[in-house]
């Protein structure tokens, strides 16, 4: 069960160009051939069917993958590329330049751009 390509490979959507390869490959497919793949008619699944795949896939629900806490997001916020330039330059200015107000000034937008980082990934907390 579920959606193949037209080379009988099984449709797995993990990231953007997954999903468009995805769409257009159902785009191309009739609504007769999609329904049969994925073994359910106009009205949907019955309620034996929907037990049987409730039990064998689980429930729809995303958030349950996404679970972190708060120190997965000030870790995480470090790994921006936009960040670790900012920490180079930073240190850089430090060492080379031996300029400490440019380099504590770097340093200053580095962190206040971490801290919106972790305030953003945070915000979906349960």
């Amino acid at each position: 069960m579920g959606l193949m390509d037209e080379k009988g490979n099984k449709l797995c959507v993990k990231n953007q160009r997954g999903l468009r390869r995805s769409l257009g490959v159902l785009s191309a497919k009739e609504k007769a051939e999609i329904l049969k793949e994925l073994s359910c008619s106009d009205k949907g699944i019955g309620d034996d069917e929907r037990e049987e795949r409730l039990e064998k896939y689980g429930y729809n629900d995303l958030s349950a993958n996404q679970k972190h806490s708060w120190l997965y997001f000030i870790v995480h916020s470090f790994t921006d590329a936009f960040i670790l330039v900012l920490l180079v330059l930073s240190l850089v200015t430090f060492v080379v330049e031996k300029d400490v107000v440019s380099g504590v000034i770097i340093l200053a937008l580095a962190c206040i751009e971490c801290s919106h980082k972790i305030c953003a990934g945070l915000w979906f907390l349960p």
